[in-house]
């Protein structure tokens, strides 16, 4: 299992294979995944803890807090139509 960091993605990819093998069959498994998920922001160097324990993998990022984003409106511009009967 490999996880990596790029800026602001964290990938994680493993392969699996197996075999086995008894008196009258013979069998072989591969698989591989990749996941990317991107952060909200950057990944800090330090402080990334991974684990893997019981089919589940935990990965820890500790991500600087900000300020939640505060709703605002945004005035939508209209062109102003041409009045009629009275010259400009």
């Amino acid at each position: 299992m490999e996880i990596t960091v790029d800026g602001d993605p964290l990938t994680v990819s493993a392969e699996h294979t197996g075999s086995s093998d008894d008196k009258d069959h013979s069998e072989f498994r591969y698989g591989s995944f990749l996941r990317s998920v991107r952060l909200p922001g950057q990944i800090p160097a330090e402080g990334v803890e991974a684990s893997y324990e019981d089919g589940i993998l935990t990965v820890r990022v500790p991500m600087e807090t900000e300020p939640p984003a505060r709703r605002r409106s945004v005035p939508v511009k209209r062109p102003q139509a041409p009045q009629t009967g009275e010259p400009p």
